[in-house]
C-alpha cells in the first residue's frame, strides 16, 4: 500500500470518483514526457497492478478498499499506451519511404559465355588496318610485318597477356619479329570478332 501512495495519480483516482477530465489532464501531461520516461512509467504501473492482483486475488471491485488503486493502475497503463501508440503512428506517418520501381525484364537475359569478353572496338580497328595494308584479305599473312607496324602507328592495343610473357612482348611489331605465329593468331582472332554481329 505504501508504494501506491507515491503516485499522485493513484491518490487522485483512489480518493474520488473517476471523470473524463482526469483522462484529459493526464493525457496532456503524458504527452509532454519523453518516450523513455513514458516507457518507465508504463512498466512501473504494470508491476504495481500485478502486485495488487497477487495481494488481492479475490477482490470484489465494488466493496474492496483497493478498488481505486486497481482502477488507477489500469487507467494509467491505458493512457500511457495511448500516448506511445500516438507517437508510433506519428513517426510512421512522418517517415518517408522511398519506393523504387522494379522493372520487369522484357526478355530473358542471355547467359554470357565463359572466357574473356570480346573487344569489338579493337577488333574493328585491327580489321580496318589489315584491309588498308593487305588488299587481299585471304593472303594478309604475307604482309604481317607491315600490318603490325601499322597497328603500332595507329596505337591499337596489343593483347594484355603479351606483357606477362617471358621475355615480354611490348607491341605488335615485337610480336611480328619474335613470335610470328602469336601475332598471326591474335590478328586472325580480331578479324573473326570484327565479322561477328
Amino acid at each position: 500500500m505504501a508504494d501506491q501512495q507515491g503516485s499522485p495519480f493513484f491518490k487522485r483516482l483512489s480518493s474520488r470518483p473517476y471523470s473524463a477530465a482526469d483522462d484529459t489532464a493526464s493525457l496532456n501531461r503524458f504527452r509532454t514526457w519523453p518516450t523513455n520516461r513514458l516507457e518507465y512509467w508504463l512498466e512501473r504501473h504494470r508491476k504495481k497492478l500485478f502486485s495488487l492482483q497477487q495481494k488481492f486475488p479475490d477482490l470484489d471491485p465494488l466493496s474492496h478498499p483497493q478498488t481505486g488503486a486497481f482502477r488507477a493502475a489500469r487507467r494509467t497503463i491505458q493512457l500511457v499506451e495511448q500516448v506511445l501508440n500516438e507517437r508510433e503512428a506519428a513517426e510512421a506517418a512522418s517517415a518517408t519511404t522511398i519506393v523504387t520501381p522494379v522493372e520487369e525484364p522484357t526478355a530473358r537475359l542471355k547467359r554470357r559465355r565463359p572466357g574473356p569478353t570480346r573487344d569489338v572496338e579493337t577488333a574493328r580497328r585491327v580489321a580496318a588496318n589489315v584491309e588498308e595494308v593487305a588488299q587481299d584479305l585471304l593472303r594478309w599473312t604475307d604482309q604481317l610485318d607491315e600490318i603490325c607496324e601499322r597497328l603500332d602507328d595507329q596505337k591499337v592495343p596489343c593483347p594484355k597477356t603479351w606483357k606477362k610473357r617471358e621475355p615480354p612482348i611490348r607491341n605488335w611489331f615485337d610480336a611480328a619479329v619474335t613470335e610470328r605465329q602469336l601475332a598471326t593468331k591474335a590478328i586472325d582472332h580480331h578479324l573473326k570478332n570484327a565479322r561477328l554481329p
